[in-house]
């Protein structure tokens, strides 16, 4: 970051922001808002022990969908736990191991809440190794709606962000700063979040 603002090339942020660079471009989620439907919608489903996947504590993203979580609970009188609050690597096949540690904890969940579709797929897979079935046992929603275009490996319940409207947007600011169009202005815009439900709650 301190390189791209020292060498002054045009550049924004997609997909979380930084309080200390408030002078950047940046395109977020509402992941508050993604938080808490996913959560609320586990709670419907009567998943009240409800897990969280979290991702590192220094995104963003993670802080939010972290409160949207917690306002749900609150919203819905049911008392946070922080044993259910388990930080994983986003980095992929490393969350597959993490899931098989915390099941071995014997830790009582009924439903799993993942900061992205991939963590929330290799969830899936260390609970029916361990002889859990989804939905049955555990209902499971990621985060990102990378099955916009397809069902594989699993139809899973998820927060979907319009990448498209994000990517648009981008090059947009990406334009009008190359040509000194943004009237001076820095461009902080969050984009909505909805649910999309599948079958794994």
């Amino acid at each position: 970051m301190k390189l791209l603002k020292k060498s002054n090339m045009p550049f924004v942020i997609v997909g979380r922001y930084f309080k200390e660079w408030e002078d950047t471009d940046y395109l977020v989620a509402d992941d508050i808002k993604g938080g808490y439907l996913a959560t609320e919608y586990l709670i419907k489903k009567d998943r009240k022990r409800i897990l969280l996947l979290e991702g590192p504590d220094y995104l963003s993203s993670s802080q939010e969908r972290e409160e949207g979580y917690r306002r749900a609970l609150a919203d819905n009188g049911i008392e946070f736990d922080g044993k259910l609050v388990k930080r994983v690597s986003i980095l992929a096949g490393r969350s597959y191991s993490a899931m098989k540690k915390i099941i071995e904890q014997v830790i009582d969940f009924s439903g799993i809440f993942a900061f992205s579709d991939v963590i929330a797929w290799e969830a899936i897979y260390a609970l029916e190794d361990a002889g859990l079935k989804v939905p049955d046992d555990v209902g499971v929603v990621g985060y990102d709606n990378i099955q916009s275009q397809l069902f594989f490996p699993w139809p899973l319940t998820t927060i979907n962000i319009s990448k498209r409207k994000m990517a648009h947007k981008a090059v947009d600011i990406l334009m009008k700063r190359i040509n000194g169009q943004n009237n001076g202005k820095y461009y902080h815009e969050v984009f909505d979040t909805k649910l999309i439900v599948r079958k794994s709650c």
